[in-house]
C-alpha cells in the first residue's frame, strides 16, 4: 500500500475512532459528531454522514463547519442547489 493511502486510511479510521468515543460519553458533543461526520464524508457513507451532519445541526445550529461539509456532501452527491443554499447561510 502506498504511503498516502496508509495516511488517508489511517485518518479516516481515527476520526471514526475518536468522535465515537466522544459520543459514547456525551451523545450530544457537537466536535464528536463533526468528527464522525467528516469521517463518514473521507469514508463516502454519505447517508450516514448527511444524518450526523443534521444531528450537530439540530445540537447547534449556528456550525459554519457543519453546514460547510454538509455543502461539500450535497456537491459530491449531484445536490447542487442544496450546497450552494448551505454554503450562502454559512456566510
Amino acid at each position: 500500500m502506498q504511503p498516502s493511502r496508509v495516511v488517508l486510511s489511517a485518518t479516516r479510521n481515527v476520526g471514526l475512532v475518536l468522535g465515537s468515543l466522544i459520543l459514547c460519553f456525551d451523545r450530544k458533543n457537537t466536535t464528536g459528531l463533526l468528527m464522525l461526520g467528516t469521517a463518514k464524508v473521507v469514508r463516502g457513507d454519505y447517508e450516514q454522514a448527511e444524518k450526523t451532519f443534521n444531528r450537530l445541526l439540530a445540537e447547534d445550529p449556528g456550525s459554519l463547519h457543519a453546514r460547510l461539509w454538509l455543502s461539500r456532501l450535497f456537491v459530491k452527491t449531484g445536490r447542487i442547489a442544496e450546497a450552494k443554499k448551505l454554503a450562502l447561510e454559512a456566510i
